[in-house]
């Protein structure tokens, strides 16, 4: 079972609006998903996410999607950095 995390879009439209879900990569077309390990607002750039839930994903194997995994480093960046 390969369990991946990615971006979920809603909201309407202009005004986008993404949850970040955790779903079972071998069941292609179901739009099923585990897990809401978080969410992104990129207008306000809102970021929120759980990350002892996806430190334990992770751990278990999960892998992120090119966009998730590049938003999520680009956050990590900017709080440490900021905090200094």
């Amino acid at each position: 079972m390969v369990v991946k995390i990615k971006l979920l879009r809603v909201g309407r439209t202009k005004f986008s609006l993404y949850r970040i879900i955790a779903y079972n990569g071998s069941q292609v077309g179901s739009n099923t998903y585990t897990k809401i390990i978080g969410y992104y607002n990129p207008l306000k750039k809102i970021f929120k996410i759980n990350f002892k839930l996806t430190n334990d994903l992770l751990s278990h194997g999960a892998q992120f999607s090119s966009k998730t995994g590049k938003i999520i480093l680009k956050y990590i960046k900017y709080k440490f950095t900021s905090n200094i």
